[in-house]
């Protein structure tokens, strides 16, 4: 069951979901890639050794990356419900974050450039005593801002 739901209080339910992108699963790539560079150079005898080393350290990297990415991807949760606004990152450790609507002092976005091309970014739910939650790689983030300040201003 997901933590949003095992949550709800009575009455309460879940308005709007949010998920995050898939670009936090193509970024470990780059060590991938860098690996595959490093194993494919042509070079002398003496410096194959140095250059398999690095190659076999750059894909332990990639395999620890992407892993974290894999786990960060199905344990995140972003809802905002009829009552409150929920964040909830990690597996084992875990993160949380739940705002009562009237706590709720707005929400920022932060795009990049590519973020704005592949529409995702960074939501920062700003709240009263709670300070800023930033949740990083959420997909529309736009769309979650809309839907939930609707929610909260209803």
């Amino acid at each position: 069951m997901a933590y949003v739901d095992s949550t709800l209080m009575s009455g309460e339910k879940v308005e709007h979901r949010a998920r995050l992108h898939w670009i936090i699963l193509v970024v470990p790539l780059t060590w991938l890639v860098v690996a595959y560079y490093l194993f494919t150079l042509d070079v002398s005898e003496e410096s194959s050794t140095i250059l398999a080393m690095l190659g076999t350290f750059a894909m332990l990297v990639f395999i620890v990356k992407e892993i974290s990415a894999i786990i960060t991807y199905f344990t995140t949760e972003l809802a905002v419900t009829s009552r409150r606004v929920i964040a909830k990152k990690g597996l084992i450790r875990r993160k949380t974050a739940e705002l009562n609507h009237s706590k709720v002092e707005g929400m920022n976005v932060d795009q990049s450039v590519l973020g704005r091309l592949l529409n995702y970014g960074t939501l920062n739910v700003n709240g009263t005593g709670a300070g800023r939650t930033p949740v990083s790689g959420v997909k529309a983030p736009l769309d979650f801002r809309r839907r939930a300040l609707e929610l909260i201003d209803a």
